[in-house]
């Protein structure tokens, strides 16, 4: 799963950071890597293609400085249910940002 976010974070510019450990990962959007503006109306527009397709995600705002998604999938997730996810995301991101 951490591998396909860095790589879809490669070709999406509004991912700025993919970090983690485990099946515990965060996702941080920005509207530009340089300024690191958050992309807050982008990420609940992501956020509800996500929901729409039947992928529940949590996404964090803090005092408007920080966009990111957290995921944190159940333990006893299985590697077709995080590609699934995997793949929700990616097209919800891809909707977004046109890549």
């Amino acid at each position: 799963m951490n591998k396909r976010l860095e790589e879809l974070a490669e070709r999406c510019e509004i991912i700025g950071d993919v970090r983690g450990k485990g099946l515990l990962m965060g996702i941080e959007l920005l509207r530009d890597r340089e300024t690191k503006e958050p992309a807050i109306e982008e990420g609940a527009r992501i956020n509800q293609r996500c929901l729409d397709k039947g992928l529940l995600m949590n996404i964090v705002h803090l005092k408007e400085s920080s966009s990111v998604f957290r995921i944190a999938p159940p333990l006893t997730s299985s590697y077709e249910h995080l590609d699934r996810a995997v793949a929700i995301f990616e097209e919800a991101i891809r909707e977004e940002c046109g890549g």
